[in-house]
């Protein structure tokens, strides 16, 4: 997929599309929250990209530095569930877009995962780095 049709997916999607700074996971300007931005503005953008997370979706970040793969495995096998990974990152990790059932939007959820090191969970408030940004010339690319 070329970058114009990955930015329209996520907004055929209502994702809020986010502006990020170039080879960075940092927003475009200080008011990322309350930008109303134009297809144009997002597809002209020399940076990165990411999405602020709506109520219905979590997002799964496995970061193998922090030992995020082991607790991927250890997660899955607690919970007796396989998860499909979306997202390829940078860093050989990757993102798992889940979406959360009604009963439980709007109910926090930790960021980190005590039992999970290397697991962040990224809600409503949050956005995260979607493909095609790339960080020291590693791309973000879907699974």
């Amino acid at each position: 997929m070329n970058k114009e049709a990955i930015l329209k997916s996520y907004l055929d999607h209502s994702k809020s599309v986010i502006l990020l700074q170039a080879n960075s996971k940092k927003p475009f300007g200080h008011s990322w929250k309350n930008l109303n931005l134009t297809f144009d503005q997002i597809i002209t953008h020399e940076g990165n990209f990411g999405f602020e997370i709506p109520v219905e979706n979590l997002i799964l970040d496995i970061d193998p530095r922090n030992g995020g793969l082991d607790s991927y495995k250890n997660l899955k096998e607690n919970l007796k569930v396989e998860f499909i990974q979306t997202v390829k990152t940078p860093s050989g990790g990757f993102h798992i877009y889940l979406k959360i059932p009604d009963k439980y939007k709007n109910q926090k959820f930790p960021k980190k995962l005590t039992d999970y090191p290397g697991i962040d969970c990224l809600t409503v408030g949050h956005y995260v780095v979607i493909p095609p940004s790339s960080i020291d010339n590693k791309w973000y690319s879907f699974i």
